[in-house]
């Protein structure tokens, strides 16, 4: 019994700390910028878009940054600007610039208002051996619905001692 009453006690005095998240107004964006460079040949894609409010995040509008002149430079000297392909999307050409390990990038990006971006330079680091890429299936039943099935993917990967070791993966299913 008397530990029913701590419960009980304890059940009764929690507490909930509000938590108040300032939402910027709906015409305010940011640019967002989504690219990669790598030591493998080219071409590479530079996607160009408008974060969006709360409400049209679940609506997937995407708001994509037409005219704008975006270029890819390298620390060693040579740089390329990049064609717009569709809206949004731009593209180094196929034999343009291409990434080497141990030398930094940056992009610099000039929108059709007038203003400009430039990110701090970027370094290509080595990269580590990918030993084994494996999956498993498997399938799940949420509550009041019908069984689910997927698959589980693991990577076993060693990287360069004394590095960072950072690695992207990068998965379209």
């Amino acid at each position: 019994m008397r530990s029913f009453f701590f419960f009980g006690l304890l059940f009764f005095s929690a507490c909930i700390d509000r938590i108040n998240i300032d939402i910027p107004d709906n015409d305010t964006s940011q640019l967002v910028v989504d690219g990669l460079i790598t030591d493998e040949p080219g071409p590479y894609t530079v996607q160009l878009s408008r974060s969006a409010s709360v409400e049209n995040f679940f609506l997937k509008f995407t708001k994509r940054v037409e005219g704008a002149k975006v270029t890819l430079s390298d620390s060693a000297g040579p740089s390329e600007v990049l064609t717009e392909k569709e809206a949004g999307v731009y593209q180094t050409r196929e034999d343009g610039i291409q990434g080497v390990v141990g030398h930094s990038y940056s992009i610099k990006i000039e929108t059709k208002d007038g203003k400009v971006y430039q990110s701090i330079p970027d370094t290509i680091r080595p990269v580590g051996v990918l030993d084994s890429l494996y999956y498993e299936s498997e399938s799940y039943l949420p509550l009041n619905d019908q069984t689910r099935y997927g698959f589980r993917f693991y990577i076993d990967a060693s990287g360069i001692p004394d590095a960072d070791n950072l690695m992207r993966w990068k998965f379209t299913g």
